[in-house]
Formats: C-alpha cells, structure tokens, sequence
C-alpha cells in the first residue's frame, strides 16, 4: 500500500509518498494553486492508495474528493500539531510534516484517529451542532 500526504507549506504545496515500510520519497512539491492542486492530486489519484490530508484544510479535502480512486482519510489537526509541536517539527523543513502526515496511516497508535471525510451531500458546516 502506497501512501501520500498533502501539506500546505508556507508558498508551496507538498506532497509526500511513502511505501508500506514508512520510507518516503522525495516530495513533491506544487504551486499553491487550485489548478496545481487538481494536477498533483490528479497524479497521485494514479500512484498510490491512500490519500491523508489535515481536516484543517477543507479545499485540499474538497479537491482531494474528487480523485476516483483514491482512499482519501483526514487527520485530527489539532493532534498533528500537537505533534509538530512535541517532536520539534516546528523548526523543521515542511517536508517532515508531509512526511510525518504521509506515515499516519502506518502507525497504529495513530492510524484509530483516521476518518473517512463525510459524503458532500452530508457535509455539515464545523459550527453546526449534530442532533445525535
């Protein structure tokens, strides 16, 4: 299972791929703009498996939706931060975030805190409150 993560740096896009050990490859990286987006996703909708984006990040998930193939699972920002913070990422390339994002799903302590985003017709605003 090849897996690959987007993150946001702070003037490019990143992109990340590791395989099933946790090795990453080179990243990736793209302009910050929906059309670079849509091609990077469009190009890793064909290379791997799995898609992991923050849920911080809602056009990168919208765009991600898209992509046919893809298994696209979001990350707690909150905890990815959290973790930044702690391993000292902070002060790290971005790449090492990507990285980091990329290897969630292989790790089990982390892989539980995965979710599967909504379907768009069930898509809830983050201030509106659940009945159940």
């Amino acid at each position: 299972m090849k897996v690959a993560a987007l993150w946001p740096a702070r003037h490019k896009l990143l992109a990340v791929i590791v395989d099933e050990r946790g090795r990453p490859a080179a990243p990736i990286d793209a302009a910050r703009t929906r059309e670079s987006a849509s091609a990077l996703i469009a190009w890793l909708d064909m290379t791997v498996d799995v898609l992991v984006v923050s849920d911080a990040h809602d056009a990168l998930v919208d765009l991600a939706r898209s992509a046919s193939s893809l298994t696209l699972e979001l990350a707690p920002h909150k905890l990815l931060e959290a973790i930044r913070r702690i391993a000292g990422f902070t002060h790290r390339p971005q790449r090492d975030t990507a990285a980091l994002l990329a290897r969630w799903p292989l790790t089990p302590v982390l892989r539980r805190y995965l979710r599967r985003p909504p379907s768009v017709g069930l898509a809830r605003h983050r201030d509106q409150l659940p009945l159940l």
